[in-house]
């Protein structure tokens, strides 16, 4: 008998040195194909997660979190894939609305402020301090940056108002180059108010808060829209070059996708807000994956595009995805600050 009740102490024990100890098994669904390996939380629960990047040369992450208590606080925290507790906790005097690594950089972070400032992190220094703020630039942004893109050796940026920046590829030594311009509907006499963007074969693809999404020509400015969300903004937008869709989310809560080259376009009702949804890494079978505020993790492929391959669902809701490029891994954040860790697995 006293051995038996060793062996199952022996048993639980060595389960215990297996699981995250700060995750609850309970409150998460099961799922054949996607799996929570970890969990990422702050001390402090005042926070929810505003966005999430990877770097491209370490198992890093970092997260900007925005305070629920108080809108206008963030905190910057670099977390490794290694270890619990935070690498780093970076500092900034506005809210960050994106933060992304330098792709050509790897101790440079930039951020994307509320208050139309772009901001530089150095990692290497010991200070947690800014490295640099473009506001002594006189053509910067004066309104909030919403998106930043870092596309062969010409970066850009993008803010609410619909006013795009473009910068050398070393962001962080100079200001923007030239003048910007401002995205206009022609159409409709309007400028854009912008939600999200991403980029495509030199183009943006950008969603506004009026749920429009356009192709935008960045040499002249030239709009071509893509589709409309009924009600409210576009919460998220992402593009698959391989196949040539984007697909977008939008408070009706709805999932468009669009054909870039034959331009037809497909709608998804659901049953919840998409907060975010995002591609699988480059050529990797047109899976993606959509986030909600029900706690929802859903993947999908382009093929079988109609109803989710597989759900998985977190005890508090979720607004951001990230996947890790070439790898079957991906981020999902919360709303209660907590930025969850899944692995997609073979089947």
């Amino acid at each position: 008998m006293e051995t038996e009740a060793a062996q199952f102490f022996m048993t639980a024990l060595r389960l215990a040195g297996r699981m995250d100890t700060r995750l609850n098994y309970n409150t998460v669904t099961k799922s054949e194909r996607l799996k929570l390996t970890r969990t990422f939380e702050l001390d402090d629960e005042d926070f929810s997660v505003e966005s999430i990047d990877a770097s491209p040369f370490f198992p890093l992450f970092v997260v900007s979190y925005t305070s629920v208590s108080n809108f206008h606080r963030s905190k910057i925290v670099v977390w490794s894939l290694n270890n619990k507790l935070p690498e780093k906790v970076l500092n900034t005097s506005t809210r960050i609305k994106v933060v992304q690594f330098s792709k050509t950089k790897s101790n440079i972070i930039y951020g994307c402020g509320m208050n139309g400032k772009l901001v530089t992190w150095d990692l290497n220094s010991h200070s947690s301090f800014t490295l640099g703020e473009s506001m002594k630039f006189r053509n910067c942004h004066s309104f909030p940056i919403v998106g930043m893109v870092q596309d062969s050796g010409k970066s850009y940026t993008c803010g609410i108002d619909g006013v795009v920046c473009f910068w050398s590829l070393f962001i962080d030594t100079g200001g923007p180059m030239g003048n910007p311009i401002q995205l206009v509907d022609d159409t409709k006499g309007e400028e854009l108010s912008i939600s999200a963007l991403t980029n495509y074969e030199g183009d943006s693809i950008v969603g506004c808060e009026n749920g429009d999404v356009y192709r935008v020509k960045l040499e002249t400015g030239k709009l071509e829209k893509l589709t409309s969300h009924i009600k409210g903004l576009v919460t998220g937008l992402d593009v698959d070059p391989e196949s040539a869709t984007v697909i977008t989310a939008g408070l009706d809560k709805t999932i468009h996708q669009i054909d870039l080259i034959s331009k037809s376009a497909q709608t998804i009702n659901q049953k919840t807000v998409v907060m975010d949804l995002k591609f699988q890494a480059k050529g990797k079978r047109q899976n993606f994956v959509t986030v909600d505020l029900d706690g929802n993790v859903m993947l999908w492929n382009l093929k079988d595009s109609l109803e989710p391959l597989e759900t998985i669902r977190v005890e508090h809701g979720l607004n951001k995805v990230m996947w890790f490029s070439n790898e079957n891994i991906f981020l999902c954040g919360g709303v209660r600050g907590e930025v969850h860790l899944f692995e997609l697995r073979d089947m």
